[in-house]
């Protein structure tokens, strides 16, 4: 079993709680599937 780290940053094009409510749907969905676990960091000037 090997374990990978990975950290990604964005900056929004929108920071509203439909946006980020979306991308938390999607996110548990796609990484329950794939058996990944994450958290997501958000201000108004980044994702991470």
């Amino acid at each position: 079993m090997s374990v990978y780290r990975v950290v990604y940053a964005s900056r929004p094009f929108g920071f509203d709680l439909a946006i980020l409510s979306s991308i938390l749907i999607d996110a548990r969905l796609l990484n329950y599937r794939e058996d990944i676990t994450g958290t997501l960091i958000c201000r108004a000037d980044i994702y991470l």
